[in-house]
């Protein structure tokens, strides 16, 4: 298997994805973050996304400065927010 050969021999083509974070609050609401736009490969079969390491980082870096209230979500593009 190449190194842009999925195990189920779809191929990984550079595109983007969305990451959706939940978080669980004390009193039992949910809050939701989603990033937009996120580099990726992704498998042409089963459209199963892989992240290079610095964009997860960047994904985890986006989403702990995000303030959400319980109850709410807030949407982010990766794209155009500063995650450095």
């Amino acid at each position: 298997m190449s190194a842009d050969e999925h195990f189920d021999g779809g191929r990984l083509l550079p595109s983007v994805t969305t990451h959706r974070h939940v978080i669980e609050h004390e009193d039992g609401r949910v809050s939701a973050i989603v990033v937009r736009g996120v580099p990726a490969l992704v498998c042409d079969v089963c459209e199963d996304a892989y992240c290079e390491p610095e964009v997860t980082d960047a994904v985890a870096t986006l989403i702990a400065r995000t303030i959400v209230a319980p109850g709410e979500a807030v949407t982010i593009d990766y794209r155009t927010a500063d995650a450095a």
